[in-house]
């Protein structure tokens, strides 16, 4: 058992490793390609990371007792930092309000605040499930549901749609996972069917509308509407098998390409390094989801696994939908980057830390029961 623990500890963290060097790659060569960022922008992506990785050290010497302990505050502070976005509080860039300026930095609230809702998911759904009767299980249902809606829009506020979306999904399936906690999985599971139709009658943007009926024609308008789907489409396509060669975007077209350091960092990888290379990454995410997984299915403590069910969720949505729109199977609606990939010094910090938690859960579970049945402590500190 502790072998098993170990491999997988090592295969995620090797792959972490794995990422974050591809991504450095991506980013300096995304540099020479628009010059108008500098040639600081892979430096800066490499003070994330370190940054990151002292983060993800620290996450990991974290016993889950503490996490649980600071979960619910971290996720209210979390819904306080969206609150203040929405107010307009942050500055503003390209007509979108993410961010606060905290003194000489500059943070993305919603790539910090996954690792909130993670915890404060976890702990919700970490709940004993006994004891309570219907009435109380009602009103905690009106709670958790309110919890989850707030955030999604505060969000949709920005405007940032996947980020509220993400929330939603993210939201359902690990309050689901719980006994106690299903109805108001249930409950925000019908949120989720209806959504499609509350989204197209209010809630999207004229733009979004005509990418997503562009994306669906026959014909596609890859001279205004599709253009930049378009544009992926050569890049990667030219890429074919082995690719183009390290650094060949910036003269193949990458100019044509709008925030290719974030929004489309896969095509980038795609036209230099192939399928080959695309297939690589996307199996170096299979290994962290799966290295979730095996925590998530063998875990120390309920929240321990929620939280673990969280990361891999969170993990294979990000790389799940930043690749299908790379790839042309989603609209170009609204594209999360892509884990360790993309350029965005909050994200990357958020992914780390959620791989610091997984290696804590692989390698020094907090306590297990007499038995090997997963303990619920969820109010006593761990050893």
């Amino acid at each position: 058992m502790r072998i098993a623990r170990y491999t997988w500890a090592a295969a995620l963290v090797a792959s972490t490793i794995a990422l974050a060097a591809i991504g450095l790659a991506v980013q300096w060569s995304i540099s020479r390609g628009e010059p108008y960022l500098g040639d600081g922008l892979w430096l800066r992506h490499a003070v994330w990371l370190a940054v990151g990785v002292a983060a993800a050290a620290a996450a990991a010497a974290i016993p889950p007792g503490w996490w649980r302990a600071i979960a619910l505050p971290l996720y209210g502070a979390g819904v306080v930092a969206l609150f203040a976005v929405a107010a307009g509080l942050g500055p503003e860039l390209n007509g979108v309000r993410r961010w606060l300026s905290i003194g000489p930095l500059t943070v993305h609230v919603a790539g910090l605040f996954d690792v909130a809702l993670v915890l404060g998911l976890g702990r919700a759904a970490a709940l004993e499930s006994g004891g309570i009767g219907w009435a109380r299980r009602i009103g905690e249902a009106v709670l958790f549901m309110a919890a989850v809606l707030l955030p999604m829009a505060l969000l949709h506020a920005q405007p940032d749609l996947v980020g509220a979306a993400h929330v939603l999904v993210l939201s359902v399936a690990v309050l689901a996972s719980a006994r106690r906690t299903w109805l108001p999985a249930a409950g925000l599971g019908v949120v989720t069917l209806a959504s499609p139709f509350v989204l197209w009658g209010f809630l999207l943007h004229g733009y979004q509308k005509e990418r997503i009926l562009d994306f669906l024609s026959t014909s596609p308008d890859t001279l205004g509407t599709g253009y930049q789907a378009a544009v992926a489409a050569d890049l990667i396509r030219s890429g074919g098998l082995l690719g183009s060669g390290f650094a060949s975007a910036s003269g193949d077209g990458l100019e044509r390409l709008s925030n290719a350091r974030t929004d489309f960092a896969f095509t980038v990888l795609g036209h230099e390094w192939g399928i080959v290379g695309m297939v690589a990454v996307l199996a170096l995410i299979a290994i962290v989801v799966a290295a979730a997984v095996r925590v998530a299915v063998r875990p120390p403590d309920r929240f321990t696994s929620r939280v673990a069910l969280g990361c891999a969720l969170i993990v294979a949505w990000q790389a799940g939908l930043h690749a299908g729109v790379n790839l042309g199977l989603l609209p170009v609606v609204s594209t999360p980057g892509f884990p360790l990939v993309s350029y965005g010094g909050s994200a990357t910090v958020a992914t780390l830390v959620l791989v610091g938690l997984l290696v804590r859960g692989l390698l020094r579970p907090d306590r297990v029961e007499a038995g090997g049945r997963a303990s619920d402590d969820t109010t006593g500190l761990p050893r």
